[in-house]
């Protein structure tokens, strides 16, 4: 009777078979490396090869390192388009809606989202992926280098199981010609894959510059117009804003440009306010508006010594004070000039008789200008400061305008002489006397609203 097949084959042996070639070829690898650290055998070197190799593993460095700062960079603009989307909306909601512009700025709010979103993808489109994938080359090309360290042992193997071979006494040409055609067979293997890393390392390294370039440039590219429409939203907000601020401050306009500088001042202000208040009170600067028509009889004062406060009744005593008037003391003693030629003023119910002669002394120049003139301005504190010894310059910071006759008025940028005080005594924390530049008034200002020049 015929066999009939049971269709099971035998169990194959190639597996056994594969690993036994393996396992002897890292044997003799083992040894060939042996032998060549322990100078026995020769080893193959490739000086140019080797320097390829290495301008292959800087590059890699570089790009990994790049890959991994450009990951972190991506992850800190997801987390920042989370933390400016709160922020914006926190503003939205803050902003009343009856306030001026309220939907420039919720239209703004709303954009500010998709213009991080379409930041990000570009980032990860033209930047992230085309690195990865430029990334993986470095694996398929270290796989060839390796392969080409392994050919190049076996090649140096079998060229000194060849050499032994034919340098030994006994010769076995059976031996000698297999370890020659194993020798041709590692050699070709080796030379194959060696020609082609020579020519694609170089290559890939070349090639470097120009992916980088276009990288870096999706790079500036994309972080460039998310800045710029970013910007253009931002500078709608913020003409929206100041519209609203100038609406709310029109009133008080001044405040919104005034400065920590204003704000130390003032402290400084309310600190010397008792020292200030006492100096000007101690300065001689006599009272314009108050005439006495009997002259030094009078009122016994002198130019250097201050008008005493005088009752300011009709009548007193057996005389009557008049009120000077305000435009000069010349237009009184002009008046007083025309009322001479009337001979008596008669008046009823207790009205004084005011002859030429007591009328004449309103013209006297000397003795009237001395305690009576009307100063100036500037004619006033150079009575107070006389000494114009200039000790260095100031440019004003801001504007200031004096509460008192004695201070000094300036606008931001005009350009002061400061001069030493006349008395030392007169002088306050944080207040310098000086001459303006442009109009050669003098004066005390404060010091913080102004800034030395060099």
């Amino acid at each position: 009777m015929a066999e009939h097949s049971t269709g099971v084959s035998p169990p194959s042996t190639s597996g056994g078979r594969g690993f036994g070639k393996i396992l002897q070829k890292s044997v003799i690898r083992t040894k060939a490396k042996v032998l060549q650290n322990l100078g026995k055998a020769d080893k193959t070197r490739d000086d140019d090869f080797e320097q390829h190799v290495q301008n292959f593993n800087d590059q890699q460095v570089a790009v990994e390192r790049l890959q991994k700062e450009l990951k972190h960079y991506t992850a800190c603009v997801r987390d920042m388009a989370v933390a400016s989307y709160c922020m914006y909306k926190t503003i939205k909601e803050t902003y009343e809606i009856n306030w001026t512009g309220y939907t420039e700025v919720a239209s703004a709010v709303e954009q500010m989202p998709n213009l991080w979103e379409d930041y990000q993808i570009k980032l990860t489109e033209q930047v992230i992926n085309p690195l990865t994938n430029y990334i993986n080359r470095f694996q398929d090309m270290k796989k060839m280098i390796s392969k080409r360290g392994r050919k190049l042992t076996d090649y140096d193997s079998a060229r000194h199981n060849h050499e032994s071979l034919c340098t030994a006494k006994r010769h076995d040409e059976a031996k000698i010609t297999k370890a020659l055609d194993e020798l041709n067979e590692a050699r070709q293997v080796y030379e194959n894959i060696n020609v082609r890393l020579n020519e694609e390392l170089p290559e890939f390294h070349a090639d470097r510059i120009g992916f980088l370039a276009s990288l870096f440039n999706a790079i500036f590219t994309a972080e460039n117009i998310f800045q710029h429409e970013s910007a253009k939203l931002k500078d709608s907000m913020s003409e929206v804003t100041l519209k609203l601020c100038g609406e709310s401050n029109r009133e008080s306009k001044s405040s919104i440009l005034r400065s920590d500088s204003d704000v130390d001042r003032a402290d400084n202000n309310h600190q010397s306010v008792s020292k200030k208040d006492s100096a000007t009170a101690a300065k001689p600067v006599p009272n314009p508006r108050t005439v006495s028509p009997y002259g030094n009889e009078a009122t016994d004062h002198s130019a250097s010594s201050p008008v005493k406060d005088v009752d300011q009744s009709p009548v007193h005593g057996n005389s009557q004070w008049y009120e000077a008037p305000e435009s000069s003391i010349s237009s009184l003693s002009k008046k007083a000039g025309e009322e001479k030629k009337e001979s008596k003023v008669n008046s009823s119910s207790n009205a004084v008789c005011i002859d030429a002669n007591v009328i004449d002394h309103y013209s006297m120049p000397k003795a009237f200008d001395s305690i009576y003139q009307v100063p100036t301005s500037n004619q006033l504190i150079e009575s107070l400061y006389p000494d114009d010894e200039v000790l260095y310059k100031v440019v004003a910071t801001h504007s200031y305008v004096g509460d008192d006759t004695d201070e000094l008025s300036f606008e931001p940028g005009e350009v002061i002489s400061v001069v030493p005080f006349s008395d030392p005594d007169d002088k306050d924390e944080g207040w310098l006397v000086g001459i303006k530049d442009s109009s050669k008034e003098k004066g005390v200002f404060p010091e913080n609203f102004t800034k030395r020049l060099e």
